[in-house]
């Protein structure tokens, strides 16, 4: 079913009269088609909506949320500066600044970004709740 959503497919030459590949493949459309639909929330599904060809829905997905390969990387790089400049703010809790570093490590790791592992991230949370004049070697 896959290769119908990545590569797509070629509609049967004669819908009256396929022939047994173009009729699996018409099948694994509408299979894929069928699937994708409905993992899809209402305004996701509203993108697509009409749209009968699997990789179309595929790719017109793919653009939403990915973006061509200059757009995730500029969003990748936006993320990892603010990353870079996380610090605790002033009255936030601990479990707050927890959820707001992990919305962010999400969102990088949501665009392909996988070399961010789970020691980067503690990392970055200690550094952020240390005060401003202390360092990581210090406490070690």
């Amino acid at each position: 079913m896959w290769e119908i959503v990545h590569d797509g497919f070629v509609p049967p030459i004669d819908p009256e009269n396929p022939t047994q590949i173009e009729y699996r493949n018409v099948h694994l459309n509408s299979q894929a088609t069928s699937v994708l639909l409905s993992a899809l929330s209402g305004d996701e599904y509203n993108k697509v909506m009409g749209v009968k060809v699997t990789k179309q829905i595929w790719d017109t997905l793919h653009i939403a949320h990915e973006g061509v390969d200059k757009v995730r990387k500029s969003k990748i790089d936006m993320l990892m500066a603010r990353l870079n400049r996380f610090v605790i703010l002033d009255g936030e809790r601990m479990q707050e600044m927890f959820d707001r570093l992990m919305a962010i490590v999400g969102r990088i790791r949501g665009l392909g970004k996988y070399e961010l592992n789970d020691h980067k991230v503690v990392k970055i949370m200690l550094e952020a709740y240390l005060p401003r004049n202390e360092t990581l070697v210090t406490l070690i």
